[in-house]
């Protein structure tokens, strides 16, 4: 009897242990919820190294039914620096890019508005936040796979659950991303830490390689580092 006493005992305890490792990471968006990253990028041209600096704003503007989101971004705060010296940027139009999002940080479709929000060759950093739509378990690799609605841009790859401490999520992930301007997937490897509770990126530092062609200025590799900056 005390045998089966201390094996139940030790089961509820694995079970209790296995489950504070278990994660399901999805956003759970509020409309005019807002928050702020800074981004930095040192990029690797054919004509030299460029660094860039900026913050983006992002607002929650709608919400739909199945948990989807439209955010709205606007870039500010934009420094250059070619191969270390100081580049004079104008001024950025004041344009905002509105653009639906999964529960899973996936791009939909882009809604409405202009350039507020990373074009061309930065393309690749909508999918920086990229979630698992399963449970992850510490330790654990999943594979992850999904396809936008324009049937032409792709996401898949491994997202790992590193570690769960302090309420913050460690995945490390390996995506490749293709899209209709590219003529071979983008690759991003990516070291992130998202809030368990609300799945919102707190950071996240990696490199894209394989970016589009776009004449001798364009990145052959990025390196970036992504904070959110406290309200």
């Amino acid at each position: 009897m005390k045998t089966r006493f201390l094996l139940a005992a030790a089961a509820i305890v694995c079970a209790a242990l296995a489950a504070q490792d278990t994660l399901k990471l999805e956003r759970k968006y509020v409309v005019g919820e807002k928050d702020s990253y800074k981004y930095k990028l040192s990029l690797e041209t054919g004509q030299g190294s460029v660094d860039v600096a900026m913050t983006q704003a992002q607002a929650v503007v709608k919400v739909y039914d199945n948990g989807d989101a439209d955010i709205e971004s606007s870039t500010s705060g934009l420094s250059v620096k070619f191969n270390g010296q100081d580049v004079p940027v104008p001024a950025p139009p004041n344009q905002k890019d509105t653009r639906r999002y999964t529960k899973q940080g996936v791009p939909v479709s882009l809604t409405q508005g202009g350039r507020g929000g990373m074009q061309g060759g930065m393309a690749f950093a909508q999918f920086l936040n990229v979630l698992a739509d399963k449970p992850l378990t510490v330790g654990q690799t999943v594979p992850v796979e999904y396809t936008l609605p324009d049937e032409k841009t792709t996401v898949s790859g491994t997202v790992k659950l590193e570690s769960l401490a302090n309420g913050v999520a460690k995945l490390l992930s390996h995506m490749n991303v293709t899209m209709p301007q590219s003529t071979k997937p983008v690759k991003l490897v990516i070291t992130s830490f998202v809030d368990a509770a609300s799945s919102k990126l707190s950071k996240a530092e990696g490199t894209a390689t394989d970016l589009p062609e776009q004449g001798p200025m364009s990145p052959k590799a990025v390196q970036f580092t992504i904070e959110r900056q406290a309200q």
